[in-house]
């Protein structure tokens, strides 16, 4: 019969079918996903800027800015009498664990090497630092790390960026305490 298609076309054409279906479905997850994690770091981004905008009047926050030469956005810059502050917020869930620079993610019998938050808010202060060098300002800038998800879970052992103990202090911390640099003068003031 002409009309009916051989079963091993009809097969093949059903295998190509749902390995198409499944590359869907993979693509779409993993879309799904990364959405997922953009918007819950902008929901730590505002609760953190909220938190912020009540530090007192002597205080600039500039939330969101991007930089040149700097590979993502600066979450928050304060500027004021206790010194000038880069904030790196993180709303992450889970057990995290630190050793100096090397972050872990804390599984039940595994932990996982994650890219530094440390490092990435060091970087940050120093591309901040150099940019405002280059603009005459021979300031050190501060890098501070706040995690704001309230399931995290974190150990710190020897950590080289300071990080509040509850990230609703970090207005409290920068308003009382004069910056301590947690790196070395990037560029020293000139006689």
């Amino acid at each position: 019969m002409a009309g009916f298609l051989d079963s091993s076309v009809v097969f093949v054409a059903a295998l190509i079918l749902g390995a198409f279906g499944f590359v869907l479905i993979v693509v779409g997850v993993s879309l799904w996903m990364e959405q997922s994690n953009t918007r819950k770091g902008i929901q730590g981004e505002e609760r953190v800027a909220q938190e912020l905008s009540y530090l007192n009047d002597e205080f600039l926050l500039l939330n969101d800015l991007m930089l040149p030469g700097s590979k993502g956005n600066l979450d928050h810059v304060v500027v004021g009498p206790t010194g000038v502050f880069i904030v790196e917020t993180k709303n992450y869930s889970g057990m995290y664990a630190c050793y100096g620079d090397r972050w872990f993610f804390q599984r039940i019998r595994q932990k996982y090497d994650i890219s530094s938050v440390s490092v990435q808010a060091r970087n940050n202060a120093r591309v901040l630092a150099d940019l405002l060098h280059e603009s005459g300002f021979t300031v050190d800038v501060s890098p501070v790390m706040v995690f704001t998800h309230p399931s995290v879970q974190l150990w710190l052992h020897g950590p080289t960026v300071q990080n509040p103990e509850k990230w609703n202090d970090l207005q409290l911390s920068i308003e009382s305490t004069p910056a301590i640099p947690t790196h070395r003068t990037l560029f020293p003031k000139s006689r």
